[in-house]
């Protein structure tokens, strides 16, 4: 993926900066829209618990964390990133922009803010952090919302919808 200003991450830079310290670390992977832009991030926000990872093997990095947070201020039709964190079993925290409500509401796995708040970001962050839900249960509830959006399922109801199955 790419570190863009239009995904979000200074409202989340901004919302983890109100956390508890010592409760969170964050790690943010995706290539920078230009040279020098996580340098600019690192000096806006210059928190010990941020780290920049660059582009990452979603192999390696979604077992890495406990949760992922999209928070895209521009509407994505149905965020990669997203599909792909519930594929791996993992909560998602997302701005409720395009395509992630559809995606994560009625799902015990997501959760939506509303988007570009940073204060609301941070407040379903810290109810995360303050009382994590029981791991098995959310891990369950993800892989059954990945389940729904698989492309075969996905081209079937669009057919349907217009008319051609």
């Amino acid at each position: 993926g790419r570190l863009h200003a239009s995904k979000g991450p200074e409202t989340l830079l901004r919302a983890v900066a109100g956390l508890p310290e010592g409760t969170w670390e964050l790690r943010i992977a995706g290539r920078e829209q230009y040279p020098g832009y996580v340098k600019l991030l690192q000096q806006r926000y210059p928190l010990p618990n941020v780290h920049y990872l660059g582009w990452v093997d979603p192999e390696e990095f979604y077992p890495s964390v406990d949760v992922l947070i999209v928070p895209s201020e521009s509407p994505e039709g149905l965020p990669n990133v997203a599909v792909e964190a519930l594929g791996f079993g993992l909560r998602v925290v997302a701005a409720d922009v395009g395509g992630l409500p559809e995606l994560l509401s009625g799902c015990d796995a997501g959760v939506l803010y509303r988007v570009g708040d940073a204060d609301d970001l941070r407040r379903k962050l810290d109810a995360l952090v303050n009382s994590p839900p029981a791991g098995e249960e959310v891990r369950q509830a993800a892989l059954m919302r990945r389940a729904y959006f698989t492309p075969g399922r996905m081209a079937d109801e669009f057919l349907a919808a217009i008319h051609l199955s």
